[in-house]
C-alpha cells in the first residue's frame, strides 16, 4: 500500500520540464545500469526515497505508477496562454511580432541541443502584460519555465517546428521567384550557383528548430 502523503506520478501530465530534465540526466550518466537499478534511481528521484529500502509491495506499486515513462508523451492542444504556477504567460506565436532582440535571441536556439530548450520557451512564452524582456527578470521566468508539463512543452515545440519549416518552404518559393525575374541579368552560372545558395540556406532554416 502506499503512503498517502506521498503524491503519485499518474502520466506524463504529471512530469515538468524540470523533472525530465532530471530524470534525462539520470540516464545519461548511468548508462550501464540494467533495467532494475535504473529504476530504483528514477523512483528515488522521483519519489524522493531510497527505492532499495522500501518494502516489495511499496516498490512495486512506485514502479507500476511510472510505467508512462516508456511511452511516447501524448499530444495535447497548443493553448495560448498557460498558468505556470499561479502566473499566467501569452505563447508569442508571431515571429513577425517579435521585438528585434526578440527575434535574434529566437534565431540563436536550436532544439536539437537539448540545453537551449528551456532558454527557448522563455523567448516565446511571455510574463501576461509584458513584452519580451520588459519589466520582469528573465531568470525568474526560466526558473518557471521548469514547472511546465511535458505534453504542454511538446505541443509548443512542434508547433515552433511546423511554423518555421513552412515559413523557410514560403520564403525559399518567394526567393526562387524573385531571382527568376531577374533572370536575364545574370549570367546562367550566376543564376545557378545563386539558386543553389537559396536552396542551401533555407534547408538550413528548416532544421531549426529541431527536437
Amino acid at each position: 500500500i502506499m503512503k498517502k502523503e506521498i503524491r503519485v506520478y499518474e502520466g506524463w501530465k504529471d512530469i515538468s520540464l524540470g523533472k525530465m530534465k532530471g530524470l534525462e540526466k539520470i540516464g545519461e550518466e548511468n548508462k550501464g545500469l540494467n533495467e532494475f537499478e535504473l529504476s530504483c534511481l528514477y523512483i528515488s528521484y522521483l519519489y524522493e526515497c531510497e527505492a532499495k529500502d522500501l518494502n516489495f509491495k511499496e516498490f512495486q506499486a512506485y514502479a507500476q505508477s511510472l510505467t508512462f515513462l516508456g511511452e511516447p508523451i501524448p499530444e495535447t492542444k497548443l493553448k495560448l496562454e498557460y498558468n505556470i504556477n499561479g502566473k499566467e504567460y501569452s505563447l508569442d506565436i508571431n515571429p513577425a511580432s517579435f521585438t528585434a532582440g526578440q527575434y535574434y535571441d529566437f534565431s540563436q536556439y536550436n532544439l536539437k541541443e537539448k540545453k537551449d530548450l528551456i532558454d527557448f520557451l522563455s523567448v516565446i512564452l511571455i510574463p501576461k502584460g509584458h513584452t519580451y524582456c520588459d519589466d520582469y527578470n528573465i531568470e525568474d521566468v526560466k526558473e518557471e519555465l521548469l514547472s511546465l508539463p511535458m505534453p504542454d512543452v511538446n505541443a509548443i515545440v512542434n508547433f515552433y517546428i511546423a511554423l518555421v519549416k513552412r515559413l523557410a518552404q514560403l520564403s525559399q518559393t518567394f526567393s526562387l521567384r524573385l531571382i527568376k525575374k531577374a533572370k536575364k541579368k545574370m549570367t546562367k552560372e550566376e543564376y545557378e550557383g545563386l539558386k543553389k545558395e537559396i536552396k542551401t540556406l533555407y534547408q538550413t532554416l528548416q532544421s531549426f528548430p529541431s527536437s
